[in-house]
């Protein structure tokens, strides 16, 4: 059995592609979030998650990162 990913994911991939630069995303869970950085590190992006499970110092090092500084 062949598995697709959700267009969804696609049409991100696609925006992300056609738009280059830093961009937030927000997501309803943070299931979704740790499947979404699965995936845009298999495709060679570089995601910075933040979510609650986190410790609150790679939180901010992840939002220092996004932010340039």
């Amino acid at each position: 059995m062949a598995f697709f990913p959700p267009l969804k994911d696609l049409y991100l991939y696609y925006f992300l592609i056609q738009y280059p630069g830093r961009t937030l995303i927000f997501a309803n869970s943070k299931d979704c979030i740790r499947r979404l950085v699965s995936i845009f590190t298999l495709l060679k992006t570089s995601p910075l998650p933040l979510h609650a499970d986190m410790h609150q110092k790679q939180r901010l090092k992840n939002l220092e990162k996004f932010t340039g500084r």
